[in-house]
């Protein structure tokens, strides 16, 4: 153990100096973490956005599959659906692919498939764009009443 030696009028120079030193250090650790921090931030809040979209886009082919297996659909009314579930969602830019394209077509018993797919640059919360470029796509198949 160290002793220091006080004089009534100073306290000693080797506290001050290990003070001001944790200062700077901590001062240099806050600038080295906050970027790392902050970005891990923003991806997390990227992925939660991107795991809601998918999930929206699950919901909205789903629905459309549904609209499409009942006996009196048309292929306007699963677009329609599927549209409406999306916009509900705030979601943008997606493709609708119905096979068959005409779904007054199939018979009792055809599987009618409801794909939907969207850029995640076009639904992006976070202007860093962590899924740049990526296409989420989501695929329901139901059977025709």
């Amino acid at each position: 153990m160290v002793m220091f030696k006080r004089t009534p009028t100073s306290r000693p120079v080797e506290r001050q100096d290990s003070a001001e030193h944790r200062r700077g250090t901590a001062a240099v650790e806050f600038a080295i973490c906050l970027p790392v921090i902050a970005l891990m931030f923003m991806g997390s809040i990227e992925a939660a956005s991107m795991i809601f979209l998918k999930e929206a886009l699950t919901v909205s082919s789903y629905e459309g599959a549904r609209t499409a297996a009942k006996y009196d659909s048309e292929t306007d009314d699963v677009v329609a659906k599927v549209e409406a579930m999306l916009e509900l969602r705030n979601v943008s830019g997606a493709v609708i692919t119905i096979s068959p394209a005409e779904v007054s077509s199939a018979e009792r018993g055809d599987q009618i498939t409801v794909t939907v797919s969207i850029p995640c640059n076009a639904n992006s919360l976070v202007p860093l764009q962590f899924f740049n470029d990526q296409l989420i796509t989501v695929q329901s198949i139901m059977v025709r009443e």
